[in-house]
């Protein structure tokens, strides 16, 4: 197989290997061989062949093999940004609900406080109005 490199940018060939969706176990040969980022996984298909890599059988090569033809493809890349800026707009949407949840312990709180306030003011008046009635 053929992996055309001149098709990557310099930031497709940055982009860390946990982020091409290989399982953990690749992933793990992958860095295992000192290869973190796409250019350094195309760097090392180019130079040499892959089945001569640390650890990798030929499940993991098929693997790597059919991720880097599908990464050819533009639309793969967008939809390597695409998830890049759903992660971010995850990550964003996790700490407005961690400030939601702050919000509402507030004002639980002093809601607690005002309902507390409630039940002394009622309890006064119930003592006043049996005072009247005696």
């Amino acid at each position: 197989m053929h992996i055309n490199t001149d098709i990557f940018t310099d930031k497709d060939k940055q982009l860390p290997v946990e982020k091409l969706g290989f399982c953990t176990a690749t992933i793990n040969t992958l860095r295992s061989n000192e290869i973190y980022t796409l250019g350094e996984l195309l760097e090392y298909a180019l130079h040499r062949d892959l089945m001569s890599m640390r650890n990798l059988g030929r499940v993991k090569y098929e693997e790597i093999m059919s991720k880097l033809l599908r990464l050819q493809s533009k639309n793969f890349r967008d939809e390597i940004e695409l998830k890049e800026v759903l992660i971010q707009k995850h990550k964003e949407l996790d700490k407005k609900i961690v400030e939601y949840q702050k919000a509402i312990r507030k004002l639980n709180k002093e809601k607690d406080v005002y309902e507390q306030q409630i039940y002394q003011l009622t309890q006064s008046i119930s003592k006043k109005d049996n005072q009247k009635g005696s």
